[in-house]
């Protein structure tokens, strides 16, 4: 999803992946998380070639039978063509709410 291997992002932290300011809110995203249990949210996240992209992401923070905090799970998902769909969804409705608003006769 991000352009590039494994190895690429290894050694890297995690918000190497975000842009600006979700990049600096990335440790309060992960104790948020741990707090509550789960978070969701979308951001634009960097390919390894500079390309920014719209991603929708879940943490969820795995405990063991305690409450302890063992490890946080995170799923993304690349929501481009969502969006692009979304978009022209809301450019059609508005031109027919033009169309119809300016319309000389008005609809039975």
């Amino acid at each position: 999803m991000h352009g590039g291997r494994v190895e690429d992002f290894a050694s890297k932290p995690l918000a190497s992946v975000f842009t600006g300011e979700l990049a600096k809110r990335i440790p309060a995203l992960a104790e948020h998380a741990q707090e509550v249990g789960y978070v969701e949210y979308e951001a634009d996240d960097v390919k390894l070639d500079g390309t920014i992209f719209p991603v929708r992401t879940e943490v969820m923070a795995a405990r063991d039978g305690q409450g302890a905090l063992e490890y946080r799970i995170a799923w993304y998902e690349d929501v481009t063509e969502v969006r692009r769909i979304d978009d022209a969804r809301r450019e059609a409705e508005e031109r027919f709410r033009r169309a119809f608003e300016d319309a000389g006769t008005g609809m039975p």
